[in-house]
């Protein structure tokens, strides 16, 4: 037999042998045994020994010779068998057998060693017995035809036996064969009948077994595959001549099934060896030592050595040692992993270095379904446990690309160094305008104004709500028709013309008059965009509009009173008088001093206060212009040029109180500057005149930044009086305009034990009213003596003894007078004290007429900011969103702050935790060595027992414990605070994730038991918690624990303020609160609606909600609490969560009397498309 295949697969070889029903043992020229079967092992009695490796007659050592003999002539290349014939197992014990030994060859044709198969039978006697109806039985289910040939010496030919499978291999009866063997042969198929006579030749000529395969068509037509094969012939001597008969004794197979096997498996290889030939890639098969199993005729001129002398050879025999060691690595990680392993190794070829790339995949056991030509199925398993299949690549040329890429990569890493700063930028920059975009498309979706699009033809293709709201007519009332027809509208210049502007600018801006669908017209202000589309052809026109009726109407208003206004500040005495919009933009500038200060500009509305100031005067300036338009008025003195300014920024109001702009108040006091450089130069001579100077100017000061006439008044008569220590200091309106004139003294500084004079007085007009009303200043040092009537007048009707009397004139021409006075005798008035007092005089003259100036400018900016109702109303808005969002980072920063406080506490309490149980156990063992000393020392020194009474060790001893677990509980509180702080504090977190509702309601909770219990820890507010059995929902779990938070708190605050807990006040009975449960209450209820959505139900009993408040209840700052206990963003906050984050609802279910409920209802999983991106 050649074994050559079988032998280079010993696994598949094993495997067929284990396989096989029969006794069998492989052997080499030596008689050692290569592989046995387990049958074998058992039938001669070795147990599980493992035979590889020994000899034969070391097994058998009793073996006779003739057996010694039989395998002599075996391994010359004869067979040998028995059909019964006795052998002794191991332990010589003797037993019947049938037996068949044959040589098996290499490759090469020698033969390699011997093939021995025994099968025990029964004894000879019983053999004979059951002999006939074993053969029967056996030719029966032979998968094939038994029978003997026999060739007569004549040539003629005959079957004398022919087993009963004939009739289903050959479609022939048995006797019908055995009477006329020429049937078999009108079998033969034409072209395998030469071959057929020519095997039979050959066995006659050389007494060997006849082998023959071929082919034959039965009587039905079929075309079926024979093996024929015999044992070698015996030819019998004949009386006639001397070759005699010979007959053959074989088995026909139909192996038609096979061969056709075979042919599918011939025409795959030749595909296959195509395939392979046209393939440039290495194929390799490795065991796990890396040795050379197999190679694949792929691409020879990339293997260093002929393939046949590749194989038994490792990896370091070809490769470099660090590549074999780096493919050995690869190999085991695949075998371990069961994974495909890639790699890459050089090596040499000819004077060449060239790279491989290999992917090495483990080879996985297949099992092998054969099925034979009788129809019966069998399996077989590969060995593949520790082999690999290696696929190497060139990619010498990849890796000089990579090569002359990481030179290139080197020149271009300075440029990306250079452009990585600046795409930083870009990125920062294109973060902020994506952020922007983003807001602006929620703007848009939320847009006031309306949003049109149409196309070439003025056919309209979309139509937002606000142009709905505008015009009237739905959006499914304007499809398809075209705009400006039906709108009527009116163009400010020929059709034609605004669109030949358009195809060449892109867009258009103008004001167009159009008619609404009641016939009212309405003038819009308008920008039309060309829209484009993917080839760049324009596709449509977008409009977007606002109504611009009411500022239209409003403009011919606003430039009418514009007029005044310029009027008014045109003729502002020495300076100018400036308006400025919330972007610090001038939108009115008028003055005597607006020619200095802009040099050769000639308008300045719509520019910055830089227009006006130098750089450095401007940075002084700008933060007075920001607080202006916050409420609050401040004054500065600058310096341009050779001049001094005093700068006043004030906000301006309109009827509401509502701050609309800034107004900037500029005088040129280089005048005054002047006089205080003179006053400084002087000082050394008047030191003490200059102290009540700088007590002056500091009076000044306070009057200049004031807009406040009484205050301002007020101020100015108390310091002077305190300034000149004089009894009394009052300021006098002049009033002429009313029918019979008066003094009346409106401010007074005095001391405390002489009347007041505050009130009107009436007067005739006298010398003392002509001279004030010439404004002239009324000096006397003693009014007792004087002979000038105006004096002797004064003195008469107020009772002064010296005075000094300061007339001043506002800019309106109203006319008044600062008196000074002492009473208690003459008081010499020095001329510093009147040069002082003069001073005062003007910027006391100088306040007065800027609060005038300043209560014109009040009313005239009302008047005109009264029609821009629109602007307010946008306003509003942007307060209300930037409230929203100030509320949202609080309760960020919020949320990151008690994080912080969270982590600070956690560590030292779990520092106190971890050591309790340690100091609980510490002290146990102190306490029970001490109560071991007091067994052993009854009586101890009375050193000792004083201290044991000092300390009362009885008492300590017991107490320690009690202190241990009073520390426990106290840790064990602490955890589940700062548990429920962390919960807390998920506020800033951006991203949904899938949370516990009812962790974060009882987190919630956690944190308001300060509120829920008194201060002994019992409850005033009962929580009754009846939780449904929810999933985790998908959400942001700090936003909707701001939610629960902020409902929370309000049923607590109306629970406290429907039953008067936390303050002094008797709680209300049920019957005068309308409430049928005495005991403050909140119920959380929380339940599964239906497969998507839970629901989360927080009901009090407090005293309700009227249907009003409720209409309300979810608006930017509503609230019904008291002054500075909300902010009305609270539920405005959680509905805007509940709604716009979660695609939730949130609706309060209340009556006055019933209590409250708030019903939060919210998807469990979210939709994350484009509509909530």
């Amino acid at each position: 037999m050649d074994y050559a295949d079988a032998t280079e697969n010993p696994e598949l070889l094993e495997l067929f042998i284990e396989q096989t029903p029969t006794a069998v043992a492989v052997l080499d020229r030596d008689m050692r045994y290569i592989i046995t079967s387990h049958i074998w092992l058992k039938d001669y009695g070795l147990g599980t020994v493992d035979l590889r490796g020994r000899s034969h007659y070391e097994v058998f050592p009793d073996l006779s010779l003739r057996w010694k003999q039989i395998y002599a002539e075996c391994l010359a290349g004869y067979s040998q068998q028995s059909g019964e014939d006795t052998v002794e197992k191991a332990n010589g014990e003797p037993f019947w057998v049938k037996w068949k030994i044959e040589p098996w060859r290499t490759k090469t044709g020698e033969i390699g060693g011997l093939i021995l198969w025994t099968e025990p039978i029964a004894s000879p006697s019983a053999l004979e017995q059951s002999e006939e109806n074993r053969f029967q039985t056996l030719t029966a289910n032979v998968p094939g035809m038994i029978y003997q040939f026999l060739l007569q010496a004549d040539a003629g030919v005959c079957f004398p036996y022919v087993s009963p499978r004939c009739l289903s291999l050959c479609e022939l009866e048995p006797e019908a064969l055995q009477q006329d063997a020429h049937l078999f042969f009108e079998l033969l198929h034409p072209d395998d009948r030469q071959g057929f006579e020519a095997s039979i030749t050959a066995s006659v000529n050389t007494l060997q077994p006849w082998r023959w395969e071929g082919r034959i068509i039965t009587p039905s037509g079929q075309i079926k595959w024979l093996s024929v094969t015999t044992a070698p012939p015996e030819r019998q001597a004949s009386p006639g001549n001397g070759k005699g008969d010979i007959l053959w004794d074989g088995l026909i197979v139909d192996i038609t099934h096979r061969k056709q096997t075979e042919i599918a498996l011939r025409e795959q290889e030749a595909e296959l060896r195509a395939l392979f030939e046209s393939m440039t890639d290495i194929i390799l098969v490795l065991d796990g030592g890396g040795r050379y199993l197999k190679v694949a005729p792929t691409n020879s001129q990339l293997l260093v050595q002929p393939t046949v002398e590749m194989l038994g050879m490792t990896l370091h025999d070809m490769l470099p040692k660090d590549a074999a060691d780096r493919m050995l690595l690869s190999i085991q990680r695949a075998l371990d992993t069961r994974q495909t392993i890639d790699v890459e190794y050089s090596m040499s070829i000819g004077e060449s270095r060239v790279w491989f790339a290999a992917k090495i995949s483990p080879l996985h056991r297949v099992k092998v379904e054969i099925t034979s030509d009788d129809g019966l199925n069998s399996s077989l398993l590969n060995n593949y446990e520790d082999t690999v299949i290696c696929v190497a690549r060139d990619i010498t040329a990849r890796k000089r690309s990579e090569s002359q890429l990481e030179h290139y990569k080197e020149e271009l890493e300075l440029r990306v160094e250079q452009r990585t700063a600046q795409l930083a930028a870009e990125r920062s920059e294109l973060q902020q305008v994506e952020k922007s975009l983003r807001q602006h498309v929620q703007m848009l979706e939320l847009a006031n104004d309306t949003i049109m699009i149409r196309d070439l033809e003025g056919k309209i293709s979309y139509w937002n709500s606000g142009a709905q709201k505008l015009y009237g007519w739905t959006k499914q009332g304007v499809k398809d028709r075209v705009a400006h027809r039906l709108l009527q509208t009116e163009f400010p210049e020929p059709l034609e013309a605004i669109e030949a502007e358009l195809l060449e600018e892109g867009y258009w801006e103008g004001e167009l008059v159009q008619t609404k669908r009641n016939g009212e017209q309405v003038t819009v202000g308008t920008r039309w965009t060309l829209q484009r589309d993917e080839s760049g052809q324009v596709a449509a026109i977008l409009e977007i509009s606002n109504d611009i009726t009411q500022r239209k109407q409003a403009e011919a208003a606003l430039r009418k009173s514009e007029e005044l206004y310029r009027t008014l500040a045109h003729n502002f005495p020495n300076g100018a008088v400036l308006l400025f919009d919330h972007r610090l933009r001038f939108t009115l500038a008028e003055g005597r001093e607006i020619s200095f200060l802009v040099g050769g500009q000639k308008r300045l509305e719509g520019k910055t206060l830089d227009a006006i100031f130098p750089p450095k005067v401007g940075e002084i300036l700008e933060p007075n212009y920001r607080v202006a338009l916050q409420g609050i008025a401040r004054a500065a003195e600058v310096a341009i040029a050779d001049r001094f300014y005093l700068v006043q920024t004030l906000p301006v109001q309109n009827d509401r109180a509502e701050i609309i702009a800034g107004m900037c108040l500029i005088q040129n006091i280089t005048e005054r500057k002047q006089q205080e450089d003179a006053l400084r130069e002087s000082e050394t001579r008047h030191r003490k005149l200059a102290q009540r100077k700088e007590l002056l100017n500091r009076l000044a000061s306070q009057v200049r930044n004031s807009l406040d006439l009484d205050q301002i008044m007020q101020t100015a008569v108390t310091e002077i009086r305190d300034l000149l220590q004089i009894d009394r200091c009052m300021f006098v309106w002049y009033r002429s305009d009313e029918a019979e004139p008066a003094w009346e003294v409106v401010k007074e500084a005095k001391r405390s034990d002489i009347p007041s004079l505050l009130g009107r007085f009436p007067l005739d007009r006298g010398p003392l009213v002509v001279k004030l009303l010439s404004l002239e200043t009324i000096r006397a040092d003693n009014l007792a003596d004087t002979s000038d009537p105006v004096l002797q007048e004064l003195h008469a009707q107020v009772g002064y003894t010296s005075t000094l009397t300061l007339p001043i004139r506002s800019s309106q021409g109203c006319i008044g007078a600062v008196s000074c006075g002492h009473f208690s005798g003459p008081s010499p008035w020095s001329d510093g004290e009147v040069e002082l007092l003069e001073s005062v005089i003007d910027q006391l003259t100088l306040a007065i007429s800027q609060a005038e100036l300043y209560a014109q400018a009040t009313e005239a900016a009302a008047i005109v900011n009264e029609k821009r109702e629109q602007l307010e109303q946008t306003l509003h808005k942007l307060r209300r969103t930037q409230s929203q969002l100030i509320q949202s980072e609080k309760m960020s920063s919020l949320g990151q702050l008690v994080a912080g406080i969270a982590h600070e506490i956690n560590n030292p309490v779990n520092f106190i935790y971890a050591n309790i149980e340690p100091a609980r156990n510490s002290i146990t063992d102190i306490l029970s060595l001490l109560q071991l000393y007091s067994e052993h020392d009854p009586e101890p020194s009375a050193e000792i027992q004083d201290k044991i009474d000092e300390i009362d060790f009885d008492f300590l001893s017991k107490d320690l414990q009690r202190m241990l677990s009073s520390m426990q509980n106290g840790a064990d509180r602490i955890g589940k605070i700062v548990l429920s702080l962390r919960n807390f504090s998920r506020l800033d977190e951006s991203d949904m994730k899938a949370a516990d509702i009812h962790s974060g309601i009882d987190s919630t909770l956690m944190l308001l038991q300060n509120r829920l219990k008194n201060q002994s820890g019992e409850p005033i507010i009962q929580v009754h918690k009846e939780y449904g059995n929810l999933p985790k929902i998908e959400c942001y779990p700090g936003q909707l624990n701001q939610v629960f938070i902020g409902i929370l708190n309000n049923a607590i605050d109306a629970l406290e303020e429907f039953y008067g807990l936390g303050d002094s006040s008797s709680p209300q009975t049920p019957e005068s609160g309308e409430s049928n449960n005495p005991i403050p209450t909140i119920r959380i209820i929380t339940e599964k609606i239906d497969a998507d959505h839970v629901a989360i139900r927080i009901i009090d009993n407090g005293p309700g909600i009227t249907e009003s408040a409720k209409n309300h209840l979810f608006d930017p700052f509503f609230t019904t609490k008291a002054v500075g206990k909300g902010t009305g963003l609270g539920l405005a906050i959680s509905y805007q969560i509940v709604v716009e984050k979660h695609g939730g609802t949130l609706e309060c279910i209340s009556a006055p009397g019933e209590g409250a409920e708030f019903a939060i209802a919210i998807p469990i999983r979210q939709f994350h498309g484009p509509a909530n991106s």
